[in-house]
């Protein structure tokens, strides 16, 4: 089950490294560390919060997730650095609305209703950041 989590983190990072051909290195690397530090952090934090869920099916979840913002690198590649900003911007700005959507329905029925917002502030803020490195490769 694991598995398919890491191929869903592996090819955001190759799809985000391999645009820039420079330092794909530096950019598989950020991804991939940001992607499964990120994803525990944001765990951790729902399991303070008082959440009774397994850290690693969390993490498997909101790998999942991530998967809009791979068909969003995926459509900004094909179309090339030619494209208008507004057009990068949008391709983004719906990957991160898909992502968190379909995370927030799954991380707020694990808390308590009075903590919610706490729970669902950091997975916005984990997806705003990947969606900006998609944005902005």
């Amino acid at each position: 089950v694991y598995k398919r989590q890491l191929l869903i983190c592996l090819f955001l990072a190759m799809t985000l490294g391999f645009q820039h051909s420079s330092s794909t290195e530096g950019i598989f690397g950020t991804i991939f560390v940001l992607v499964w530090l990120g994803a525990f952090v944001v765990t951790l934090n729902a399991k303070l919060l008082g959440s009774n869920t397994s850290i690693l099916r969390s993490v498997c979840v909101l790998g999942y997730c991530i998967a809009p913002l791979d068909i969003s690198a995926v459509l900004l590649v094909l179309m090339g650095k030619e494209m208008h900003f507004v057009f990068r911007f949008v391709a983004a700005a719906l990957g991160y609305a898909w992502a968190s959507f379909s995370s927030i329905s799954f991380m707020s029925t694990l808390l308590p209703e009075e903590k919610k917002l706490l729970g669902v502030f950091p997975v916005l803020l984990f997806y705003l950041v990947l969606a900006w490195f998609v944005l902005m490769a």
